[in-house]
């Protein structure tokens, strides 16, 4: 058993760790180690501070996690900005500091436009998050220079007349069976959010359909 005093040493050389769903962050370090009482015997742990957060330190274990599937409840000025930028970059709130900084190279990527209530693109993170204040989208109620940023690949990205009707595919997402069927809109309130996999894999087909369809009558019309 694990001495009281052996237990204050630790808490003493230690800041508060949180760990992160469904894996940890990745960052070497050689200033913290734990003591062998608590390592598993499988996974090597480590301390390190974020690039989201440099003040707070991070359980580390060197395994492989399962990817997050998010949506991005955006304005369609924001999302034009975004594809402007060919899908290179995402900001995020201030206040989804915690949020992004779950994300991971790997997670997916939904875009949902407010107000249009319809499905735009998906896409890659390919980065793992990092904060910059360069002011790049606009914010319409308070003040926010989305500055918890990740790097992103855009995988498939709808023209306007493409975008899917949330109204008509909503219902039919696992994320929105919490809500009253005539509430549904409302669980797509907020700048982020994490969907099932399944709802994102609908979702992405959908689009796919329509770039498939649009392909075809280019083609049609090229005379191929």
């Amino acid at each position: 058993m694990v001495s009281i005093i052996h237990l204050f040493t630790l808490w003493a050389k230690t800041e508060p760790v949180t760990t992160r769903n469904q894996g940890y962050w990745l960052a070497e370090s050689s200033e913290i180690r734990l003591s062998p009482a608590f390592a598993e015997p499988t996974a090597a742990w480590y301390y390190g501070r974020t690039a989201c957060n440099p003040y707070s330190i991070h359980r580390e274990r060197a395994v492989a996690r399962g990817k997050t599937y998010w949506m991005v409840a955006s304005s369609l000025e924001n999302f034009r900005i975004t594809r402007e930028l060919d899908f290179t970059l995402q900001g995020m709130m201030s206040r989804q500091r915690r949020k992004a900084q779950r994300m991971e190279p790997g997670d997916r990527l939904v875009y949902y436009i407010t107000g249009s209530q319809v499905f735009g693109a998906t896409a890659t993170v390919t980065s793992k998050c990092s904060e910059d204040h360069e002011v790049i989208w606009k914010s319409d109620g308070k003040a926010d220079d989305f500055p918890w940023r990740v790097s992103i690949r855009a995988e498939v990205a709808l023209a306007d007349e493409q975008f899917l009707d949330a109204r008509e595919i909503g219902p039919r997402m696992e994320y929105v069976r919490r809500w009253p069927p005539e509430m549904w809109p409302l669980a797509f309130q907020g700048n982020l959010h994490i969907l099932p996999k399944a709802d994102f894999e609908l979702l992405e087909q959908e689009m796919r359909k329509v770039t498939s369809r649009h392909a075809q009558r280019r083609r049609a019309q090229n005379g191929y």
